[in-house]
């Protein structure tokens, strides 16, 4: 018998006609049957299955190391309309404690982070509850596919690189977790020689640590447009019957 140098099964969309449960049974079943052959075991063929796809159900039942992205570029008035193909299994390089983290992370949260035309990384249940809210608001922000992802600011930066392959738009919505001399939590305040213990204030952005400098940030230092728009937010302050306060969390500057 001649076996053919690789076997191809090439699905398009499947979610078309499947409903999420079915989708989820389909990808996990299509992989049984294709490499439940005798020939494969023996090494006399190769088979390999390519689902092209939308549904953060497939995506969720897919290994990340399987996962291609298309990452579409932005044409010039010179280009044609192209895209970017992503290998997720070489993201993190040789950081596999990262790369587990945020392969299980989003996994167990947030598949749809693949086709989102935005994402904001929130911290507590106040900004999940309200954020859409806010989102509905603005009309052309209501009409975009914007993913919501609950992940502490100590957490957050360990997204960066997986983020800056998927070049999404962000914002971050973080805390600024102020700490005095000795490492202990502190109300904010100024002049007290305070650091942030967020790592995402101090190691994506703004990259600063000492609570003066963060506070007197311009709102241009707390973004970035390369390689992808990233903007960050925290409490600032807020001036109550003309006296400056210092909100720790964002339910407290919602009060103020």
């Amino acid at each position: 018998i001649e076996y053919p140098p690789i076997h191809l099964v090439l699905v398009e969309e499947p979610e078309a006609h499947l409903h999420p449960q079915a989708q989820q049974v389909f990808i996990k079943q299509a992989y049984k049957i294709l490499t439940n052959q005798k020939e494969i075991e023996i090494g006399n063929l190769t088979t390999q299955l390519i689902i092209t796809t939308h549904s953060s159900h497939i995506t969720h039942e897919c290994e990340f190391d399987d996962l291609r992205y298309f990452r579409r570029s932005l044409p010039t008035t010179e280009e044609v309309q192209s895209s970017s193909v992503l290998n997720l299994s070489t993201t993190f390089g040789s950081d596999k404690d990262t790369e587990r983290f945020v392969s299980r992370y989003i996994k167990l949260t947030h598949c749809d982070l693949f086709f989102a035309d935005a994402v904001i990384l929130i911290e507590g249940e106040a900004e999940r509850i309200l954020l859409p809210h806010f989102l509905r608001k603005i009309e052309c922000l209501n009409k975009s596919y914007i993913s919501l992802l609950s992940i502490g600011g100590g957490h957050a930066h360990r997204l960066k690189p997986f983020m800056e392959a998927l070049e999404i738009p962000a914002l971050i919505i973080t805390d600024l977790d102020a700490i005095d001399t000795e490492k202990k939590s502190v109300p904010v305040a100024r002049e007290n020689d305070q650091r942030t213990s967020n790592d995402t204030l101090k190691n994506w952005i703004p990259k600063k640590e000492r609570i003066d400098e963060l506070l007197s940030l311009s709102p241009e230092k707390k973004e970035q447009n390369k390689p992808f728009p990233l903007r960050v937010a925290f409490q600032t302050p807020i001036k109550v019957n003309e006296e400056e306060r210092q909100p720790y969390t964002f339910e407290d500057s919602l009060i103020f």
